[in-house]
């Protein structure tokens, strides 16, 4: 799901990523992460990592920006953004971390699925990778998802499944892993209308999984390369399944003194704070154990993030990396309604 809703105004949120650097340090650093699947009820998770960086390089100035269009004159011969999903991303300019899909490239050009022309200027970077799919990140067939110990069987009650949903509870598209012959094999869509294999997970886009046939825990290792910068994350009032790029365990509000977390919700314009759960922007977590949150605006020891029953503050509440959480937004009537989230990562070498 590219940006289906840009809105002007977005807030740039400075997340530390500490890395121990025992080489030179470069802009795309690789990495290993490890996240568990519970073997027993939902998961949320998200591979955090990325895939490498394919093309990084300024616009033509002038005439590099246009409507659904980027021009780098030269800089795509020989290269396919279309066999397999790809994204676009700006990395300069005021509205750097803002991305969209490719859907059709030449020798020169690329055409996007969102407009980014007002968003960018002629000579802007853009940054180029695949799309994570669920075949890379799961397995891409029956024998690899099975050697990683995922369970396989003809119908979904008996097998591992997935889940995506588009932000704002959109489309949901639920995925099992397939025993059958082929055309039915490996990561397949649940209705059998397709493979599920090339499906991409966007940045900020979790998965749903809730294991099948008594599998156990599972530890799912994701091999990939650490986002830095900013990315923008859509979100749509309603359900979204929630993650960030920052592979490194996160706070969801602070202290701001100490780590500004995901949210500060003392300057966070475009978080909903209310009184109670139902009337604000509510956080939803499986780790494994299900723990509700909400940002409410009443006063201290009450405010900020807050677990739901009031038992306790959530502000210093960690988002492990490689994990996703529900994010249901109030509507735009509520003061929310649809919003892009900035998420910063930075190195800090030691």
């Amino acid at each position: 799901m590219s940006l289906k809703k840009l809105i002007a105004t977005q807030l740039g949120l400075a997340i530390a990523l500490l890395l121990n650097v025992h080489a030179q340090t470069t802009s795309d650093p690789a990495g290993i992460l490890t996240t568990t699947i519970n073997g027993a009820g939902i998961s949320l998770v998200h591979p955090t990592l990325a895939n490498k960086v394919e093309f990084q390089g300024p616009t033509d100035s002038p005439g590099g920006v246009s409507a659904n269009t980027f021009t780098v004159t030269g800089g795509f011969v020989g290269l396919d953004f279309v066999t397999d999903p790809h994204f676009v991303e700006l990395t300069s300019g005021p509205n750097a971390g803002v991305w969209t899909d490719i859907t059709a490239n030449t020798d020169d050009d690329i055409t996007t699925a969102d407009d980014l022309s007002s968003l960018a200027s002629d000579g802007d970077t853009i940054l180029i990778r695949k799309h994570r799919t669920i075949g890379d990140v799961f397995g891409a067939d029956t024998p690899t998802a099975v050697a990683l110990g995922f369970v396989a069987a003809a119908t979904a009650p008996n097998a591992d499944r997935l889940q995506i949903i588009e932000p704002g509870g959109g489309t949901v598209t639920n995925i099992h892993l397939s025993n059958l012959p082929s055309p039915f094999d490996g990561w397949t869509k649940s209705d059998f209308t397709g493979s599920a294999a090339n499906i991409p997970i966007p940045p900020g886009q979790g998965v749903l999984t809730e294991r099948g046939g008594g599998g156990g825990d599972l530890a799912l290792t994701v091999v990939g390369h650490v986002k830095i910068g900013p990315t923008s994350i859509a979100v749509e009032e309603g359900i979204n399944i929630l993650a960030t790029p920052i592979a490194i365990g996160t706070p969801l509000g602070g202290p701001p003194a100490a780590f500004p977390g995901l949210w500060d919700a003392a300057t966070d314009a475009l978080v909903v704070s209310a009184g109670t759960a139902p009337n604000a922007d509510r956080i939803q977590t499986y780790l494994p154990t299900v723990v509700n949150i909400h940002n409410s605006n009443l006063p201290a020891p009450f405010d900020g993030w807050i677990l739901s029953d009031f038992t306790g503050q959530a502000n210093a509440y960690v988002i492990p990396e490689g994990t996703a959480m529900i994010y249901e937004r109030q509507t735009a009537g509520a003061g929310g309604g649809a919003a892009n989230f900035v998420f910063e990562a930075a190195i800090i070498t030691q």
